[in-house]
């Protein structure tokens, strides 16, 4: 039963590949700011690769 206290998340980066709790959502931060430099250096196809990957990370971290 406690083991399901413990969520490890894959990230499909092979830098970053597995993520737990406050480093998870650190993670998803930088990958945030990223997605609004590229954004705003006209980048929109990258910002909305990034902005995908933050729903799959958000996602799998609810476990949804």
């Amino acid at each position: 039963m406690y083991e399901r206290d413990y969520l490890d998340v894959g990230t499909g980066d092979d830098e970053t590949a597995h993520l737990v709790g406050k480093d998870l959502r650190s993670h998803i931060r930088d990958l945030e700011k990223r997605m609004k430099t590229v954004a705003g250096d006209l980048e929109f196809e990258e910002a909305a690769r990034l902005r995908d990957e933050i729903k799959r990370l958000e996602a799998r971290e609810l476990g949804v």
